[in-house]
């Protein structure tokens, strides 16, 4: 946002040091500040604001104040039927974020002008007189806006406009610290994972800088990947992947789980805990994140195979244990990760799953501390690991049967 011809400094000093004090709250932050504004004879009936929203699924942050009333806020994800819709591409908040004007300013009395965009005429049927919004500088690609509405006769004056303009252009500054700071906690959870990605904001990204920490390790990864790449397309396989990856990473977030990585079709997750006691509890957790993994998997392959395509089938593997946790890799470019023997063990067992045909395997160190009913599979020796491990998996009985189900592979010309 340009800087506004006539700048009320006073205000903007105000909306400044408001912001710096209400850092941790945004929605207290714009309560407050409408509410001064009003105070300050702005006629204020409604203010709203558009933010980058903290997670890649949403489109967009939405702030709302009303006077003598509780802040509204919340995330939207429009369909993408939506956003192409011609009505939804003539609403001024759209406009603005697309960078296609930089302020629309309408007198909602003016019939001709309110009708122009649906929010203004029905802000003209509530009885609303202007509608001033503005587009504000994020820092990224897509803009911030704020837009204010008054019932005030005769709407806004040019005195009054310009000390909104004045105000919008104040709370860029703090709405750009606050979207970059959420930014940067959105990409590194989003990226690295929960508890990784606070270690990373914490400071902790040092290379070779490592805790140790004990915790249930999950490895698994999608069965008949390669012949999957042979007979499909690449953007199909891509699809297939996120199908698969988001029953994995539900079903593992679900359990308080973290998912750490994925290395092409295989999910690398972690239960910690921090003491003995909760070990039990780490164990009960990964166990029912794995048997919901797989009940998910075989609802949607129920769909799929109607559907004449692939079932998704998956092998999981469960160990206990001590892990490094922390930063890997060059000068330049690092991976938040976990490493050693309890890894290893997790990662070979998970093999195994294909050579016995098990859907979930675990070693003892998990098994022991379950209360379910498991089947012992007996002593296996794994590539790399010394001593022979002994596992366990589900009980015949339990069968998830589209997941069993032969795997239909259509011919290449299929969709």
């Amino acid at each position: 946002m340009d800087r506004p011809a006539n700048l009320d400094l006073e205000l903007v000093a105000h909306v400044v040091e408001h912001g710096i004090a209400q850092a941790d709250a945004p929605s207290q932050w714009l309560k407050g500040l409408c509410d001064d504004l009003v105070e300050w004879d702005l006629p204020l009936a409604k203010v709203h604001v558009t933010f980058v929203p903290r997670h890649p699924q949403l489109r967009v942050g939405v702030l709302k104040w009303l006077p003598h009333q509780p802040m509204s806020w919340g995330h939207i994800s429009w369909p993408e039927g939506n956003v192409r819709s011609p009505v939804f591409r003539r609403n001024p908040i759209y406009l603005l974020r697309e960078r296609r004007v930089k302020e629309v300013r309408t007198r909602l009395t003016d019939e001709s002008r309110s009708r122009r965009y649906r929010l203004t005429e029905e802000l003209a049927k509530e009885g609303m007189s202007d509608y001033l919004a503005i587009a504000v500088d994020s820092g990224m690609n897509c803009p911030n806006t704020i837009s204010f509405v008054t019932d005030q006769k005769g709407g806004f004056t040019e005195h009054q406009l310009d000390r909104l303009r004045s105000v919008a252009w104040a709370t860029q500054l703090v709405m750009q610290r606050d979207t970059w700071r959420a930014l940067s906690e959105t990409i590194c959870q989003t990226y690295i994972g929960l508890r990784a990605g606070q270690k990373v904001l914490d400071g902790d990204m040092k290379r070779g800088q490592y805790t140790r920490m004990s915790a249930v390790v999950w490895f698994c990864d999608m069965r008949s990947f390669s012949a999957l790449l042979e007979r499909r397309d690449d953007i199909y396989v891509f699809d297939t992947l996120n199908v698969f990856f988001d029953a994995v990473g539900t079903a593992i977030q679900s359990r308080g789980g973290e998912i750490l990585k994925f290395i092409g079709d295989s999910v690398l997750g972690i239960f910690p805990y921090t003491a003995d006691e909760d070990a039990t509890h780490a164990c009960q957790s990964a166990y029912e994140a794995a048997t919901t993994c797989l009940s998910s998997l075989d609802e949607i392959n129920r769909d799929r195979l109607a559907r004449g395509l692939e079932n998704l089938r998956c092998g999981v593997a469960l160990n206990r244990g001590e892990v490094l946790y922390g930063n890997i890799g060059t000068q330049t470019r690092l991976d938040f990760t976990v490493m050693g023997q309890t890894v290893n063990i997790a990662s070979r067992l998970e093999a195994l799953c294909g050579d016995l045909g098990e859907h979930l395997l675990m070693t003892d160190s998990v098994a022991d501390l379950l209360d379910e009913e498991l089947m012992s599979l007996g002593s296996h020796e794994l590539k790399g690991v010394q001593s022979p491990q002994k596992v366990f998996g589900l009980p015949a009985e339990r069968v998830y049967e589209s997941s069993q189900a032969p795997q239909v592979i259509p011919y290449p010309d299929q969709t």
